[in-house]
């Protein structure tokens, strides 16, 4: 089966793409975080809410709890991934699959949270 056979190189590829695009969306939010993010500001916008608004403000140097949440989701998931890979392939391919849509969602709710600022 296509996805079983880690020898399989299109799979292996398209597995490690995913990673690696996941990956490079992280460090381009530790990026952003840490150069455009206001670290000194003492009282800085770090949780918005629709329905309330500015629900959370807290200091700048806290804004590293997005990227640090990425970053444990995506070594958690690749490990998680690793582990399926051989009893329910389908299951570490959902795994992995949705990583970079995660690190997107954490990355637009930095934007987000940057612009309230």
């Amino acid at each position: 089966m296509f996805v079983k056979d880690l020898t399989n190189k299109p799979a292996v590829w398209i597995a490690a793409s995913l990673l690696g695009v996941s990956g490079v969306i992280n460090l381009v939010l530790w990026f952003l975080v840490l150069t455009k993010f206001p670290q000194d500001n003492v009282a800085a916008v770090l949780h918005y809410n629709i329905a309330t608004g500015i629900d959370l403000i807290g200091e700048g140097t806290q804004i590293t709890v997005l990227p640090i949440a990425g970053l444990a989701v995506l070594i958690g998931n690749a490990l998680l991934g690793v582990a399926l890979v051989r009893e329910n392939a389908s299951a570490a391919w959902v795994v992995w699959s949705i990583l970079p849509v995660v690190q997107l969602i954490v990355l637009s709710a930095f934007i987000l949270i940057w612009q309230a600022n």
